[in-house]
């Protein structure tokens, strides 16, 4: 009985989130209650600088193992 509830439970959550009528509502009443500008002012500009390079360093460490592999690859 309690697997057949959860099943339930889960497939109503799982339509729920399939109707876009519902992502759209709540994305309207998400965007009518935060202000993004207060959410961006609030972070610390070493956060800023530290997202800044770990994306710099992330881009350049994928493009290394793409570049790695490819070179790998091709020789056989």
């Amino acid at each position: 009985m309690i697997k057949n509830c959860l099943n339930y439970c889960l497939n109503l959550w799982n339509k729920a989130f399939k109707s876009r009528y519902l992502i759209f509502v709540l994305g309207v009443i998400a965007g009518m209650t935060i202000d993004l500008n207060q959410v961006f002012i609030s972070i610390p500009i070493f956060i800023w600088i530290i997202l800044f390079l770990g994306t710099i360093f992330g881009c350049c460490f994928l493009y290394a193992k793409y570049k790695i592999n490819q070179d790998i690859f091709e020789e056989f």
